[in-house]
C-alpha cells in the first residue's frame, strides 16, 4: 500500500487464521477467481506446532499450479500468476482410502509413499467433551508422522484444521522441502502416522478417529525454481532470455569492472521477439583466468542470429583467441544498429568452441535489445 501497489488480499489474509473448512474455502475460491492477484508473496511459516501446510491448506494445494516463481524479495518469494493453468476442479484431492483407528494406533501408509497425499482427520468429541468445550479450551490433539527413515515429526492439530484437511506427504518442514516435494529428487516420504491425545484427556474424545487419505497432483516447481534462479543471473540485461543452455551452471562475475554472465561454451541464449527490433548491443569475452595464470583457452566464436523457424540471418559473428591475441582479452563491445527485425522469431546468442571446451569460460555482458 505504501508503494501504491494494487493490493488484493485474500478474504482471510493471515494464513494461520484460515483454519476452518469455511474460512479455507473462502480463500480457495478467491485464488481461483478472476479477482486473484497477478503477483503473490510467499513465506512458509506457521504457529502452535502445526503442520506447515495445514494453514490455508485449500489455497496452498492449488498455489503451485496457479503461480510460478519469479524472484526473491528479502525473505519472501515472489510468484506470478501463470498464463495458463489446469481447471481447479481437476486439482481437488481424490479419495483413495478411509480408515478408522483408535487413538495411538499406528496407521501404515507406506504403500502410498510415492503419492502426494492429502489427509483429513475426524476425531469426534465424546458427550462429556462436547459439554466441556463450551467452558474450557479444547484438549490438545497431536499427529505423529514417521518417515521412511524412522524419523518422527510431531504436530499439534486443532480439530477444525484436521477436518479441513492438508497435504501430509511428501513431508514438508520448510521451503526447501516444499520444493523437493514438487519435483525434487529426495523428498521425505511418510511411512506411518498416528493420533495422540494425553492420557488424562482421552475421556473427552470418541474411541476412534476416521482418517481419510486422498491423492494430489504434483507440479515441477523445483525445476522451475532452479531455472528461474539461473535466469536472475541475466538481470543486468535489458531482458531475460526465455531459454538458455551452457556447459556448466550459469554464474555472474565482473569482467573489466562490468557485470558479466558466464555461459561456458558451447552455450546458447534465446530471446523471443514480440515487437520490432532495430538495435542490439552489448559485449562478450573471457574472464582473465581463462587465458592467464595457467588458463589455456583455445578461443571460441560468438554469434548473434535471428531465426523464425523457416529462415535465419546471422547478424554478428566474431572469433576470440585471448591467449594469443591481446586485443581479444577482457570484454569486446558490439553495437548492431539499423536492424529491421520483425516482431516474430527469436534472437539466438550462441558461443561455439574452436576445438576444445577447456577454459572456455565465455561471457556476455550489457545485452540490450531495442
Amino acid at each position: 500500500m505504501f508503494n501504491d501497489f494494487n493490493y488484493t488480499p485474500r478474504p482471510v489474509f493471515q494464513s494461520y487464521s484460515a483454519y476452518t473448512p469455511k474460512l479455507a474455502e473462502l480463500n480457495r475460491e478467491f485464488i481461483t477467481s478472476a479477482d486473484a492477484p497477478e503477483f503473490l508473496l510467499l513465506k512458509l511459516q506457521t504457529i502452535d506446532e502445526r503442520p506447515l501446510l495445514a494453514d490455508d491448506s485449500r489455497l496452498m494445494v492449488l498455489f503451485p499450479h496457479l503461480y510460478e516463481f519469479k524472484l526473491f524479495e528479502k525473505d519472501f518469494h515472489v510468484f506470478q500468476r501463470r498464463e495458463a493453468s489446469p481447471d481447479p476442479q481437476d486439482l481437488l484431492p481424490r479419495l483413495v482410502r478411509t480408515t478408522e483407528a483408535a487413538i495411538g494406533e499406528e496407521i501404515v501408509v507406506s504403500d502410498l509413499a510415492n503419492e502426494h497425499l492429502w489427509l483429513t482427520v475426524d476425531l469426534p468429541l465424546s458427550r462429556t467433551g462436547r459439554l466441556l468445550k463450551f467452558l474450557y479450551k479444547p484438549a490438545k490433539v497431536y499427529l505423529v508422522v514417521t518417515d521412511q527413515d524412522g524419523n518422527e515429526e510431531r504436530y499439534r492439530i486443532a480439530r477444525p484444521i484436521a477436518m479441513n484437511g492438508f497435504q501430509i506427504n511428501p513431508l514438508v518442514t520448510d521451503f526447501e522441502t516444499y520444493l523437493e516435494a514438487h519435483g525434487g529428487e529426495s523428498p521425505r516420504r511418510i511411512d506411518s502416522l498416528r493420533i495422540e491425545v494425553a492420557e488424562d484427556d482421552r475421556y473427552l474424545f470418541a474411541d476412534q478417529a476416521v482418517l481419510a487419505l486422498s491423492t494430489l497432483r504434483p507440479t515441477n516447481l523445483k525445476q522451475e525454481f532452479a531455472r528461474q534462479l539461473d535466469r536472475q543471473n541475466f538481470a543486468s540485461f535489458s531482458r531475460l532470455p526465455d531459454d538458455f543452455y551452457a556447459k556448466t551452471p550459469i554464474s555472474a562475475q565482473p569482467i573489466d569492472g562490468r557485470e558479466a554472465v558466464i555461459v561456458h561454451a558451447p552455450s546458447l541464449m534465446s530471446f523471443p521477439l514480440t515487437e520490432p527490433v532495430s538495435r542490439v548491443s552489448g559485449a562478450h569475452g573471457y574472464p582473465p583466468n581463462a587465458y592467464s595464470n595457467g588458463g589455456e583457452t583455445d578461443g571460441a566464436t560468438f554469434a548473434i542470429t535471428w531465426i523464425d523457424g523457416e529462415s535465419s540471418q546471422v547478424l554478428y559473428e566474431r572469433n576470440l583467441d585471448p591467449l594469443n591475441e591481446p586485443q581479444d582479452r577482457g570484454l569486446v563491445d558490439f553495437d548492431l544498429t539499423e536492424l529491421d527485425l520483425p516482431a516474430s522469431g527469436e534472437l539466438h546468442f550462441s558461443i561455439s568452441i574452436n576445438s576444445h571446451p577447456g577454459w572456455d569460460w565465455t561471457a556476455w555482458a550489457d545485452i540490450k535489445i531495442e
